[in-house]
């Protein structure tokens, strides 16, 4: 029994060792081509959505500015454009007022962390780490 065992698994090694493998250098417009939006498009539609009246209401009810707003979304780097477009995909459609606080507290706290670590200047009452 023992030689029919090991005849098969030989056989079984020898076939499945002859797959070879394949790798290539992959460039950078073949990976913007992957990406889901164009920056340009994510930073147009935030734009968009931070210009909605629920959404307005709720930053002065936090105290901010909305004209400072469009400022900070010009200020944010290109990671952070693409996480809050995509907490905003994320988002059901229609989910009413519920969604907009917590989109709105997402952006919130995004905000205040770029104050934290000193990026911008928005909220006075919070001071950068050194």
């Amino acid at each position: 029994m023992k030689p029919y065992l090991t005849g098969i698994l030989a056989v079984l090694c020898f076939f499945l060792a002859a797959v070879p493998a394949q790798a290539y250098m992959i460039g950078t417009p073949e990976v913007l081509a992957t990406s889901p939006e164009p920056l340009s498009q994510q930073r147009a539609e935030l734009a968009h959505w931070m210009q909605r009246e629920e959404v307005q209401a709720q930053w002065l009810a936090l105290g901010v500015n909305p004209e400072d707003i469009t400022h900070r979304l010009e200020g944010l780097t290109d990671a952070e454009i693409t996480l809050l477009a995509q907490r905003l995909d994320e988002l059901p459609a229609g989910a009413g007022a519920g969604a907009v606080v917590g989109a709105v507290v997402v952006i919130f706290v995004v905000f205040v962390i770029t104050d934290v670590i000193g990026a911008t200047d928005i909220f006075p009452f919070i001071r950068a780490v050194q």
